[in-house]
C-alpha cells in the first residue's frame, strides 16, 4: 500500500503531498492536505516504544491545552506505517507555522517565553508513570562517561575527563534546584517562528530534569557569538516564570554537563547516534575546551 493511501486509512487524511524534510535520528514529513499541513514524525526501529511516543503525544496535548506555545497532536495516538517494507512507528501533529528563525535577540527572548511556558505547563502534567527515565548525574554524566571511556583513553585524556566528572557530579549533587519536565533539545531547530509568534515542536527527548539545564545549549552558543542572546533569553523566561540566582549560576555547569552526550553522540556510541561525526584530533580538541571552560567557571 502506498504511504498516501496508509495515511488516508491510519490517519483519516487525504494526502496532496509529502515531502521528507528531516533524516537524521528520526525521519519527518509535511504532508499537504488542502488547505492544512501536518508533520509526520516516523520513528526509527528500536529506539521508541509504543508507550513512549504515546506519553511524548501525551505531554504535548496537555501543553497545548494549556496554551503553551506547541504543536497540536493531529491523532491523540501513534500509528504504524510500512515504509520501505518496514513497519515504523509514526506520530501526526499540526505543522509549526512560519520557518527556522535566524539568531537574534528578539528570537533568543521568544525562546526563553516559550521555555517557560512549558515549563509551567508541565508542572501539572503527572511525572509518573513515565517510559522516560529521569535526568540525573548519573544519565548526564556518569552513562556518557563510561561510553565515551575507550575513546577517551585512545587519545590519553580520559583520567582528565573522569577528574572532571566528579567535580561536575559535586556541583548537580550539592544543591536544591527547580526540576520538572523540560523539553531538552529546544534550540532554533525545534521551534518556527510567524511574525511574532514561535511554536515548538519535536519533544522526542523532554523528560523530568533540572530546569537551569533547559538553556544550556543556549547558553555556550551566546558564549561564542554574542552575549545578547543569553541576556535576551533570561528576560523571555522571567516575563513568564521565575528563574532565579542559584538556577542561572548553574547553568554554566549545565552547558558543560550537556555537552558530555552530544560528543557521545558525535562519536556514534548513543541509541540514536547516526555514525561517528568527531575524529580523534577533534576529540582532543573538544577535551581541551572543557577543561578551558571548567576553569573559568569555577
Amino acid at each position: 500500500m502506498r504511504l498516501d493511501e496508509q495515511i488516508l486509512e491510519r490517519y483519516g487524511v487525504v494526502v496532496d503531498g509529502c515531502e521528507l524534510i528531516h533524516h537524521l535520528v528520526h525521519d519527518v514529513m509535511r504532508v499537504e492536505s488542502g488547505t492544512q499541513r501536518f508533520a509526520l514524525k516516523l520513528y526509527r526501529q528500536g529506539v521508541r516504544s509504543v508507550e513512549d511516543v504515546q506519553w511524548e503525544l501525551d505531554l504535548t496535548r496537555h501543553l497545548a491545552a494549556l496554551g503553551a506555545p506547541v504543536v497540536h497532536p493531529s491523532c491523540p495516538e501513534p500509528r504504524r506505517l510500512t515504509i520501505d517494507g518496514v513497519e515504523r512507528l509514526t506520530a501526526l501533529t499540526s505543522w509549526a507555522p512560519g520557518i527556522k528563525p535566524s539568531p537574534s535577540v528578539a528570537t533568543y527572548e521568544l525562546l526563553g517565553g516559550a521555555a517557560a511556558a512549558i515549563h509551567a505547563a508541565a508542572d501539572s502534567f503527572p511525572q509518573q508513570p513515565t517510559p522516560r527515565q529521569g535526568h540525573s548525574a548519573a544519565t548526564l554524566i556518569d552513562r556518557p562517561l563510561a561510553l565515551m571511556r575507550t575513546e577517551l583513553s585512545e587519545i590519553g585524556r580520559y583520567d582528565d575527563v573522569a577528574a572532571l566528572a566528579r567535580q561536575l557530579g559535586e556541583h548537580l549533587r550539592g544543591g536544591v534546584l527547580d526540576r520538572g519536565i523540560c523539553h531538552n533539545d529546544l534550540t532554533l531547530d525545534n521551534v518556527h517562528v510567524e511574525e511574532n509568534s514561535m511554536t515548538v515542536f519535536d519533544f522526542d527527548s523532554a523528560r523530568v530534569s533540572w530546569r537551569a539545564a533547559e538553556p544550556g545549549g543556549v547558553f555556550a552558543w551566546a558564549q561564542q557569538s554574542d552575549p545578547e542572546y543569553w541576556r535576551a533569553w533570561l528576560t523571555g523566561y522571567r516575563a513568564v516564570r521565575t528563574f532565579d540566582a542559584s538556577a542561572e549560576q548553574a547553568v554554566a555547569w549545565f552547558a558543560l554537563i550537556g555537552e558530555f552526550d552530544i560528543v557521545a553522540w558525535k562519536l556514534g556510541l548513543t541509541p540514536t547516534a547516526a555514525g561517528r561525526r568527531l575524529s580523534a584530533g577533534g576529540l582532543r580538541d573538544v577535551v581541551d575546551r572543557w577543561l578551558d571552560s571548567a576553569a573559568r567557571t569555577t
